[in-house]
């Protein structure tokens, strides 16, 4: 049977952020911050433990911009209204791909931060 109601989905997308932009997502990002992120799509394939091919889309971060204030604060102290940040200003130290990585991941990809 259908009917004509709305739903609300959530979506969930993985995004990757390498180098100081990584590092400043970590240190400044909370649950409910909003974040406007910029960036390009990457599809990762490999082959799992047991054997099946996987396959997984991500978003790696070009650019971003913190939104509003962070969660939980008001008034003084709050963080500015947006926040701006470019692109790294060296790239990231290259490390080993953690075991079941992607075959087509970025060089340094060992530094990157998920989130």
């Amino acid at each position: 049977r259908q009917t004509n109601e709305k739903r609300e989905e959530t979506c969930f997308v993985d995004c990757t952020a390498f180098g100081r932009q990584g590092e400043v997502i970590n240190q400044y990002m909370s649950k409910g911050r909003p974040l406007l992120i910029e960036g390009r799509l990457n599809f990762g394939q490999w082959t799992g433990q047991d054997g099946q091919k996987r396959s997984k889309l991500d978003v790696v971060v070009e650019n971003f911009q913190f939104l509003g204030s962070p969660a939980g604060t008001r008034g003084a102290g709050a963080a500015p209204q947006s926040q701006p940040v470019g692109a790294p200003a060296m790239p990231p130290a290259p490390e080993e791909p953690p075991a079941g990585a992607y075959e087509n991941e970025p060089p340094g990809a060992g530094s990157a931060v998920p989130f």
